[in-house]
């Protein structure tokens, strides 16, 4: 009933806990990814996994339509697995080359080659 409405806000706040806050510049670069390629932030779907320093290690961009990535990529330090596999990318940015934790890049066309 009504006398409960105290305790939903300390269920409010154990859900915090248990998706922790993401690293500011982390969060930064991934904001940037995604608007530059206009996708909506869904929360039903998990596209990264953190480390014990809330730093993103592992994105999961499949096959979400994106064609441009922004120079905030190099943002992303301890990355070290990227999902870009069935977008419309056609070239990486230098940006890329400050990933040296990176060690799996998954990258493929989704478009299919015209053979003659």
């Amino acid at each position: 009933g009504d006398d409960d409405d105290g305790d939903g806000h300390g269920a409010d706040e154990d859900e915090e806990e248990v998706y922790p806050s993401i690293y500011l510049t982390d969060s930064l670069a991934l904001a940037a990814i995604l608007n530059a390629n206009d996708i909506e932030w869904d929360t039903t779907r998990t596209i990264f996994n953190l480390n014990s320093n809330s730093r993103i290690v592992d994105l999961r961009l499949t096959s979400r339509g994106i064609d441009t990535l922004p120079e905030e990529i190099g943002d992303l330090t301890e990355l070290k697995k990227l999902h870009l596999d069935f977008n419309e990318i056609t070239d990486l940015p230098e940006a890329m080359e400050r990933l040296t934790n990176l060690t799996t890049l998954f990258f493929c066309k989704k478009t299919a080659l015209k053979l003659p």
